[in-house]
């Protein structure tokens, strides 16, 4: 049997057009699935979970009702609130003490007369001097650079920079 020309390209369009909505329900479910994963592990959200899991299998395989409150519902409801805790313990480390804790590694300053040896990526080292022909300006001189500060009551403020001139070929 031998179908007409608008009946084959009709099949493939649907064909096509069905598996290109599979693929982006698909890639849609794995982002959402990812954004979720990601959400309770950052979240601590696996603590709380996880005992909730063991309850149900206690619930299932021994009868037990964690909301009768007798002895053992209550160890488990402190159990459950232990696992709240973590999770608060968890969040409050990944929203607040790792962001903070990266800001003030990023702006600690860096002791150059000690005798330890800095690491390759740490900031090279100026000579910092007053000016001569401006008591209050402050010079960090680098290798390529001069920055100049002025000194105020509350601290250093950066005036200008001078570059120096390349010695020898620029590429």
């Amino acid at each position: 049997m031998c179908y007409p020309t608008f009946v084959k390209i009709g099949g493939c369009f649907l064909g096509s057009t069905v598996t290109a909505i599979l693929a982006a329900v698909l890639k849609g479910a794995k982002y959402v699935g990812e954004f979720v994963g990601k959400l309770i592990y950052y979240l601590g959200l696996y603590f709380p979970i996880l005992y909730a899991l063991y309850g149900v299998v206690l619930y299932f395989a021994f009868d037990f009702n964690p909301f009768i409150l007798d002895v053992n519902g209550k160890l488990f409801m402190f159990g459950f609130a232990l696992s709240c805790l973590a999770m608060i313990i968890k969040a409050v480390k990944n929203l607040i003490i790792k962001p903070y804790r990266k800001h003030v590694k990023g702006t600690s300053v860096v002791e150059y007369g000690s005798d330890e040896k800095l690491s390759k990526h740490a900031p090279e080292a100026p000579t910092i001097y007053k000016s001569k022909v401006n008591p209050g300006i402050i010079v960090y001189e680098y290798s390529n650079r001069y920055d100049l500060y002025e000194e105020y009551e509350d601290g250093l403020r950066l005036v200008d920079t001078e570059y120096k001139e390349q010695k020898g070929r620029r590429w």
